[in-house]
């Protein structure tokens, strides 16, 4: 019979010996917002039945990793979703100000943050979030996220005067806030499958044949764009 594999990525596992430590070695500094599950055995178990893989170097990440109370060192992270961001939610660093456009892609706003000081926080305000504010009310019970009653209220907490931070958060009313980072979210190498017409979704081996009866599908496969 055939076999699918669909046992996710590679981007849960940090530790010596790993994909990530051995193909990407520079992401290794990063937490991640996957957990234990995604720690390479579709790859182990395609390459075992012969199959070829691709970008194993190849990891995205995520501007919108939550930085817990007291949790700041840990390598697994919440993401909070870019819904928010969506909605309206502003960037800013240690500084008080927006130091990208957070429409730009996660890539992006990743990087942008490379070249601004942490800590980092997601700021929405209450009108803006009303149009999810049952994403924000569940946040803001688990404490992903706090709410501020006024952008003077946040500059105090980040020892900032209130005509220090953002325009954009000017006279904006109630603030919800969540701490946010970069971390590891997908992985965009895995096993080499097919993609066109008879072979799609098909296994390939090293050299690009179809493995008979072997299938793989989501975080297990390389993404060829």
């Amino acid at each position: 019979g055939s076999v699918v594999v669909t046992a996710g990525g590679y981007a849960g596992s940090l530790e010596k010996g790993s994909l990530v430590a051995k193909h990407a070695a520079k992401f290794l500094k990063f937490a991640t917002t996957n957990d234990e599950r995604a720690n390479g055995d579709s790859i182990a178990l395609g390459t075992a039945a012969g199959a070829g893989t691709a970008n194993l170097d190849k990891l995205q990440l995520t501007p919108f990793a939550a930085v817990l109370p007291g949790q700041a060192d840990a390598q697994f992270k919440v993401v909070v979703s870019d819904a928010i961001a969506g909605a309206g939610g502003k960037l800013i660093d240690a500084t008080g100000k927006r130091f990208c456009d957070e429409m730009m892609s996660a890539q992006e706003c990743a990087d942008a943050m490379t070249k601004a000081r942490s800590p980092f926080r997601l700021v929405i305000n209450a009108k803006q979030a009303e149009s999810v504010q049952w994403l924000v009310d569940f946040y803001t019970q688990r404490r992903v996220m706090k709410k501020f009653g006024s952008v003077g209220e946040l500059a105090s907490m980040m020892r900032l005067s209130g005509s220090a931070m953002d325009p954009a958060l000017q006279g904006s009313g109630a603030l919800f806030v969540a701490e946010v980072t970069s971390a590891l979210y997908t992985c965009s190498g895995g096993l080499n499958t097919g993609w066109t017409q008879d072979v799609a979704g098909k296994v390939l081996n090293a050299s690009g044949q179809p493995i008979d009866g072997l299938f793989a599908a989501g975080e297990a496969t390389s993404v060829p764009f």
